[in-house]
């Protein structure tokens, strides 16, 4: 009875903790055992026991008796991962429960991949509402120009959805209509990974990645004032394929840097480059650095890189498994490598600031693999 009580107060105090850190929550499973309790991470089986799981939270590995686990609701990458890569009916259903789930980027990843399915095999048959819903989350996400071409697709085929047409209508009425039955357009961006939501930099373009939400000011004894919020792009900011990205706003505060943080719960041991655009909108030249907080919390910073303040949008590259960054066990000199890459628990934007004041725009923030680079 005593070790029951223990471990139910062990499991409550893990889930507390992972419901008030967890990083993005369409990426974890929700566990939940026999007493009602819920676990927050990524379930697996055990390979050391057929008969025990283990579940990743962010606080480190939980092991426990299968019998225990009453119920698991997936997050999206474990729903991703079951999924074959010719599943068209089950893309679809992925991508109509990421949209019930407010999960957009991850349902317009599903659609994507459906839908090349479709362009590859045109006999294959499919529920033409998926084809509206696809119109409908890429004009969201990507824009209108992007958008059309779906909604002509969905109108030759026969489609006749009223807020389909509709929207279809608004558009022609600016750009001209053009009739094209029968034609596929050709296949889009590709979305984000499904595993942090994460979006594609392809041939210059950018889509809403990482910067996307969740981010906050560093406490006050490490960080220069800071603010993060998301922007429409307009005028000069514009970038093809995204309407938004995160704005920082950062001011004086006495110390040599400000430093905005987003809670994650990441595996970066393929897809170990971070990257990420940025525009510096300020009058000065800004010295930029990135830092992941992995396994028990340890803290590793990159090399510094410099965006000016008249080149535009420039991207920055941070390869997590070179021996260039910087940690109390380094001795804060740069040539050592990130520890435990399987446990990213926060990522961290550095701007060396110290008595500059200004804004700064990020886009497209995500890992990439070595394939990707």
């Amino acid at each position: 009875m005593m070790m029951n009580r223990l471990l139910g107060a062990v499991v409550t105090s893990l889930v507390l903790t992972s419901l008030l850190t967890a990083g993005d929550p369409s990426d974890v499973d929700l566990v939940i055992l026999d007493n009602e309790q819920r676990i927050v991470g990524t379930l697996s089986d055990d390979p050391a026991s057929a008969e025990h799981v283990l579940i990743k939270t962010i606080n480190g590995l939980l092991r426990l008796p299968k019998v225990r686990v009453t119920s698991v609701e997936l997050g999206v990458t474990s729903r991703f991962k079951q999924l074959k890569d010719d599943d068209l009916d089950g893309l679809i259903t992925l991508a109509r429960w990421c949209r019930t789930k407010g999960y957009q980027q991850a349902a317009l990843t599903a659609l994507d991949k459906a839908f090349i399915i479709v362009r590859v095999d045109a006999k294959r048959p499919y529920d033409l509402s998926a084809l509206a819903l696809y119109a409908r989350i890429t004009d969201e996400l990507k824009g209108p120009e992007t958008a059309l071409p779906l909604y002509r697709w969905y109108r030759a085929n026969g489609g006749r959805d009223a807020e389909a047409i509709t929207r279809l209508d608004e558009l022609e009425a600016i750009v001209g209509r053009v009739d094209t039955p029968g034609l596929v357009p050709p296949v889009a961006t590709a979305s984000a990974t499904p595993a942090a939501e994460v979006a594609a930099l392809a041939g210059g373009t950018a889509s809403e990645g990482l910067e996307a939400k969740g981010w906050l000011g560093e406490a006050a004894q490490w960080s220069n004032p800071v603010t993060g919020e998301i922007v429409p792009l307009i005028g000069d900011d514009r970038l093809p394929g995204i309407k938004r990205a995160l704005n920082v706003t950062f001011g004086k505060g006495g110390k040599d840097k400000a430093a905005l943080k987003k809670s994650v719960n990441l595996d970066a041991t393929e897809d170990h480059v971070l990257t990420l655009h940025m525009k510096n909108k300020s009058t000065q030249p800004l010295r930029v650095s990135i830092a992941v907080k992995t396994g028990q919390w340890v803290f590793h910073e990159s090399l510094i890189q410099v965006v000016k303040s008249d080149e535009g949008w420039k991207e920055l590259r941070f390869d997590l498994k070179d021996a260039t960054f910087k940690s109390e066990k380094s001795k804060w000199a740069n040539n050592a490598q990130v520890e435990s890459l399987d446990e990213v628990k926060e990522v961290q934007v550095l701007i060396y600031n110290k008595d500059v004041e200004g804004t700064a725009l990020i886009s497209g923030m995500r890992f990439l693999s070595d394939k990707e680079l």
